[in-house]
């Protein structure tokens, strides 16, 4: 304890000193989205009254995926700024802090997770001209199965959205001592305005911006702040003595939280079903006019998460460096692990007036981009996953299309109240959709890969996974919530604090290993969920068509099957006509529907 007579009450509120011009730059940035969402607005509504007049009817279309014309450059950055959340900044900062730098592994799954989807997801997805990718699952299989892929999809990410914006806003509530409840629902109400008013073209066209403020803040904090630390050489010398910096763990051990086989194997596959079958990002891949702009699309997005990891991963080491021998978290200087970027951050820019409201600026930047994301791809998959059936009218499907943006958005404010309860934000925020993305990914694959597994098979496969998944998680969670769950902390030191402060114990875990004998399932890292969810489909998948049966692969269609799979298997003649539309020309969701159509006219 320091003999300072500053405390750490007084220094944590001195901290809180955003000026005017740092507010400035906060809110000229959510007026600028929310005036992008005015003009797309105001496009789509000169586009509707002239397509009227020509007697066209594409508003869903041109709302979901920009009428499958926009250009590849602004996609990918939308990409990037969805992926990039605070999250990711925040998340994996605290990440280096507290545990090391074994994720840095995770950029190698980046790689093989995008090669994987590059040369078999994106392919299919695009030869299909889907508009959502639970379509492809009605038409490989069944509309029940659709219907379980959707509402996974809406679940996962409205609990997903309400992390993205918390995280920014306990930055901002660092900052400025604002309550965080009345931060996120200013937040959750512009990213409404904007995404429900101009659809997938605002949001994109939003994030390029977005993407740009969340890179110059991060970068800047990397540079002005190794400078004030004394070099890169000191900031790499800290984090080697202060274990950050460590060796690959190279344990086959599947217990073991982060080490590298669960980091590659079980990162490329969580990796794979994000930029693969994520609904956000499948209509990013529509949203573009060919194939092969989807895939530059593909990597440039990846490349670019690439960069932003490391620079997060930096900060990292750079937050350790600047704390190495006074803990923010022991001497309750920050209350929250995720808060403590946000400590580095203020006293990196707090002389140069306007970088710290770039910074908060950055921030939420980046949680605007997810967030709008995943309120306009909630919104497709509510309008054609659950009222694709349905005969509605342009007034109709423009009151769903906005309607949905507005109800998410209320529940995401509410659901704010739990996630702070939370702890590890990053490791939470992965572990979400892990009970269906895993089960979805196999699922995928195997109609991909295998076409004689049939729908039957496929949704009681997928059932069983995701209730088994689901136990899975919740014990963990329930485990690691009691504490029988423990995972080791770095050390941290208190011995150079030059304030007072009220010490009661170390935050340090004192995890034991777990004992060979008493390991169960629940144990498995977390980065394993996806991956042992797909196996559980596709095992599960093949014995029950033992008991179904195999259907004929040559009957499907065989757009719906990998590139490479085309050519061991003889499809029958896919020159069909079906109404006067060519199959290779036109929408497979369209020959499906008429397909079915003509089926149950000749039944008659």
């Amino acid at each position: 304890m320091s003999s300072s007579t500053l405390d750490v009450d007084t220094l944590s509120k001195s901290m809180q000193q955003m000026g005017t011009t740092d507010y400035a730059v906060f809110i000229l940035m959510l007026v600028f989205s929310s005036l992008v969402g005015l003009y797309f607005g105001y496009q789509d509504h000169k586009m509707k009254k002239q397509n009227k007049r020509n007697g066209i009817e594409d508003d869903a279309t041109n709302y979901l995926v920009g009428g499958r014309n926009m250009q590849v450059l602004p996609v990918s950055l939308s990409m990037i700024a969805s992926f990039v959340s605070g999250v990711t900044i925040l998340g994996t900062c605290t990440e280096v802090y507290l545990y090391g730098s074994q994720y840095s592994l995770f950029l190698i799954a980046i790689f093989f997770g995008t090669i994987i989807s590059h040369f078999t997801i994106i392919p299919v997805i695009h030869h299909c001209k889907i508009n959502s990718f639970y379509e492809y699952l009605e038409i490989r299989f069944n509309r029940e199965l659709r219907i379980f892929g959707s509402c996974g999809f809406v679940i996962s990410f409205t609990l997903f959205t309400p992390i993205v914006i918390y995280m920014p806003a306990l930055a901002f509530n660092q900052m400025t001592g604002i309550n965080v409840h009345i931060i996120t629902s200013v937040s959750i109400f512009i990213c409404v305005i904007y995404t429900s008013l101009g659809g997938i073209k605002a949001v994109v066209w939003t994030d390029v911006l977005q993407i740009i403020i969340t890179f110059l803040t991060i970068a800047l904090i990397a540079i002005k702040g190794t400078m004030i630390v004394g070099g890169l050489d000191i900031v790499l010398d800290r984090n080697l003595k202060g274990e950050r910096i460590e060796p690959i763990d190279f344990n086959f051990d599947p217990t073991i939280r982060h080490s590298f086989w669960t980091l590659v194997i079980g990162g490329s596959i969580w990796w794979l079903s994000i930029n693969g079958i994520n609904q956000a990002m499948v209509q990013r891949y529509l949203s573009l006019k060919t194939m092969k702009k989807a895939q530059t699309a593909n990597i440039l997005f990846s490349f670019g998460a690439i960069i932003f990891i490391i620079l997060s991963l930096y900060n990292g080491f750079l937050l350790y460096a600047t704390y190495h021998d006074c803990d923010p978290l022991t001497t309750k200087l920050a209350q929250h692990p995720d808060q403590m970027f946000s400590l580095l951050a203020i006293e990196t820019l707090k002389d140069f007036p306007g970088l710290v409201g770039i910074f908060v600026a950055g921030i939420f930047s980046a949680a605007l981009s997810s967030a709008s994301t995943g309120m306009n791809s909630i919104s497709a998959v509510i309008l054609l996953d659950f009222c694709g059936k349905m005969k509605l009218s342009k007034l109709q499907t423009s009151l769903i299309l906005r309607g949905s943006v507005i109800i998410f958005g209320i529940i995401s404010v509410l659901l704010v109240f739990v996630i702070e309860k939370l702890g590890a934000i990053l490791q939470f925020a992965m572990i979400i959709p892990s009970s269906t993305s895993g089960p979805l990914l196999g699922i995928f694959l195997i109609g991909i890969f295998t076409p004689w597994i049939g729908g039957k098979s496929a949704f009681w496969s997928i059932i069983i996974s995701s209730v088994i998944m689901t136990a899975i998680i919740v014990k963990a969670q329930i485990e690691s919530l009691s504490g029988k769950i423990k995972i080791p902390l770095k050390p941290v030191s208190i011995d150079g604090c030059h304030y007072n402060f009220t010490f009661s114990s170390s935050p340090m875990a004192t995890a034991e290993a777990i004992e060979e004998e008493s390991k169960q399932i629940y144990h498995m890292s977390y980065l394993y969920y996806t991956v042992f969810g797909a196996l559980l489909v596709i095992i599960i998948s093949v014995l029950l068509s033992f008991i179904f049966g195999f259907q004929d692969a040559r009957k499907i269609d065989k757009r719906l099957v990998a590139p490479f799979m085309r050519k061991f298997i003889q499809f029958e003649n896919q020159e069909m006509k079906t109404k006067n539309l060519k199959i290779e020309e036109e929408s497979l969701m369209e020959i499906y529907k008429l397909k079915n159509i003509e089926e149950k006219e000749t039944c008659r």
